[in-house]
């Protein structure tokens, strides 16, 4: 929303973005909480992670491929349909800010039945939100903000229900080395995807943006559908309860030992919290 502050074509905004950077981490750099003794994670490759939970690293790559194209892609999309500043900066505040409020119901939802089921209704739910968009967004811009909204709120969230669908998997000695996997995986999507979709945008057109998300969005629940014939859902008293962030908890590191230390999994919340600190 700063865009509107003043001239995004100056130096200005940078320099504010800079200070309220540096701001933010005084907090940080004053905290009293030591670092956590962590040892070092038990290295999990891509492959070995992909037999375990086929359903989880895909889910992670495609939340990295459509975020990437939203945050890199977005702004360009809405400048090319011809939105003023404003508008522009709405489209982006608007579709993140709902991904931040989603966050925590839909993990804590996905805590309490098979998370592949909740994966495919956030994808389908999403589909809708990025179709309905794009065909009202010369019809009514309210209802485009809106479905906007419903599109960031529920595609946001495929890092952190994926994540923890693996974590379903993994065991707990495992659960470090596999999540610097799955980040090595989620920006592998995020740096793929921008490429492909900017060169099918620059030769089909502009408006083809909100149809490409909504496409990776509906391939991901074809592909969970398929992946619940193929296995049964891991049974609830071998889920990984629900780990709420503790007060002054620093970083997402800290979370991983704290869980750890009670043999848990860094379920919902630690996973939110890792992709909102990220």
């Amino acid at each position: 929303m700063l865009l509107n502050v003043a001239d995004p074509r100056s130096t200005l905004l940078f320099i504010l973005v800079s200070i309220l950077i540096s701001v933010a981490m005084v907090p940080m750099a004053l905290t009293s909480s030591s670092a956590p003794e962590i040892t070092v994670p038990v290295r999990v490759g891509p492959r070995d992670l992909f037999r375990r939970s086929p359903l989880g690293v895909v889910g992670v790559a495609v939340a990295g491929a459509v975020s990437g194209c939203l945050f890199s892609l977005g702004a360009i999309y809405a400048d090319g349909e011809g939105f003023t500043t404003f508008e522009v900066s709405l489209f982006m505040a608007v579709a993140i800010l709902a991904g931040c409020v989603t966050q925590l119901p839909i993990g804590r939802i996905s805590d309490r039945m098979d998370r592949r089921k909740v994966v495919i209704a956030v994808c389908l739910l999403a589909v809708f939100g990025a179709l309905g968009a794009w065909w009202l967004a010369e019809v009514s811009r309210l209802a485009f903000f809106a479905l906007v909204a419903a599109y960031g709120g529920t595609s946001l969230t495929l890092y952190s229900l994926s994540s923890a669908h693996v974590n379903d998997h993994v065991p707990a000695d495992e659960k470090l080395g596999a999540s610097s996997t799955l980040i090595l995986v989620n920006g592998a999507g995020a740096f793929i995807a921008p490429i492909v979709v900017a060169a099918v945008m620059g030769v089909v057109g502009n408006d083809t943006f909100l149809p490409l998300l909504a496409l990776m969005h509906l391939l991901l629940a074809v592909y969970a559908i398929f992946r619940m014939v193929r296995r049964a859902a891991v049974p609830g008293e071998q889920k990984s309860p629900f780990v709420g962030t503790p007060p002054g908890t620093s970083s997402s590191g800290e979370l991983l030992g704290h869980a750890a230390d009670r043999t848990e999994a860094v379920q919902g919340s630690s996973s939110i919290a890792h992709q909102l600190r990220t």
